[in-house]
């Protein structure tokens, strides 16, 4: 088992050194504007879509990582986060202090709704950024985006009102989930800062009181008015297992930095979902029923880098070989979504007969692929196994 993991870790890494971040650093960025591309052509070239604050926001982070695993220079990383970053505050924070949702190429508006996922992410992105250039107008733009969501979004039963593109309000953990990382990515970069923390333990809460069936044990995804889970009409509600992954990998860390006991919680998310939620192929369903049976058996590839985040994370800290395992298995199917003709580019769905939905390249991608991969790093570096 060591010695996959050693050679699927290295084989990833001059992967993304040699073809996924020349790629994305050079037709994935328009240096004239400052900005990453929101996806790319079959060709490699730019597909010209509007540019989503939550990509400004993911690249940044991927950058910072790249340098970390050795596979990309550190100054030419500082130079392109502080570009981006500077541009992300500049062209997409409202005077509410909340990010509008997107710019098209030319640098207009495309979509000023400022959605509760793109408000996770900018403030995730700037914590990585401030990582790395240390500028403090970072951290206030951030902190304006909790101040916003306090007095604009709270919700009088806990959380935050999701917009839909429609303007419709949503009740959705996941926008959550990533609030909840980006709490922890602060609290990573600045361990002393009492709002950080406040927010995390808020959030933290809120998940375990609100968010996971006690019956069930699963996290759902939508909620109506009050908090209450969403039921079909067998009385089921929907989850989605990447999602149960995600969860775990974020309460295994925050159990970590906060001082708490959640390894009951994680150890069922994980098992739970490695029971129902992985097809025989190791595919990840996209989407499952609560009844544990499949509502959707295409499985898109960010689901395999949580998978890999959670398993990874769990074998280090427990000394569980069978998720390291899990990760290296998980990694192998990962894999496929990557064989298309431009190496650095990927396929971002898989259908039940394993044939792949072509597309372009989604920018917002990597932030799942190099994520999975510092995880798996670790698992490689680590000599608890």
């Amino acid at each position: 088992m060591n010695s996959d993991v050693a050679r699927l870790n290295s084989e990833s890494l001059v992967w993304l050194r040699d073809s996924v971040l020349p790629l994305w650093t050079r037709a994935g960025f328009d240096s004239a504007a400052g900005a990453f591309e929101e996806s790319l052509l079959e060709t490699g070239a730019p597909a010209g879509e509007p540019r989503r604050a939550m990509v400004q926001a993911r690249q940044s982070f991927a950058l910072r990582c790249a340098v970390d695993l050795g596979v990309f220079p550190a100054d030419r990383a500082a130079s392109m986060i502080a570009v981006a970053a500077s541009n992300l505050v500049k062209r997409y924070q409202l005077e509410s202090g909340a990010f509008m949702h997107s710019l098209r190429v030319d640098g207009t508006v495309a979509d000023a709704r400022p959605d509760l996922y793109t408000q996770a992410f900018a403030m995730f992105g700037l914590a990585h950024a401030y990582a790395v250039v240390r500028d403090p107008s970072y951290a206030a733009a951030a902190l304006r985006v909790v101040e916003y969501l306090q007095s604009a979004r709270h919700l009088p039963e806990g959380g935050f009102s999701e917009l839909t593109a429609s303007g419709d309000v949503l009740l959705a953990t996941n926008p959550h989930m990533h609030l909840f990382e980006a709490a922890l990515a602060w609290l990573d970069v600045d361990s002393d800062s009492r709002e950080w923390r406040r927010f995390a333990d808020q959030l933290a809460e809120l998940a375990l009181r609100r968010f996971v069936d006690p019956r069930t044990g699963f996290i759902g995804e939508e909620f109506l008015p009050g908090w209450q889970f969403a039921l079909s009409g067998t009385g089921a509600f929907m989850f989605e297992p990447g999602h149960q992954y995600e969860w775990c990998w974020l309460f295994e860390r925050y159990a970590v930095m906060a001082g708490k006991n959640l390894r009951e919680l994680c150890t069922r998310l994980f098992s739970q979902t490695e029971a129902c939620g992985v097809a025989e192929s190791g595919a990840v369903y996209d989407q499952m029923w609560s009844d544990r049976t499949v509502k959707s058996a295409t499985s898109r590839f960010w689901p395999h880098t949580e998978r890999i985040k959670a398993a990874a994370y769990r074998a280090i800290a427990s000394r569980d070989r069978a998720a390291a395992d899990v990760a290296c298995a998980s990694l192998v199917t990962l894999r496929k979504y990557f064989e298309l003709p431009v190496r650095g580019l990927w396929t971002d769905t898989m259908n039940p007969d394993g044939s792949f939905k072509p597309g372009n390249a989604k920018g917002s991608s990597l932030y799942h692929i190099i994520g999975a991969m510092v995880e798996f790093d670790r698992l490689a570096r680590s000599r608890n196994l």
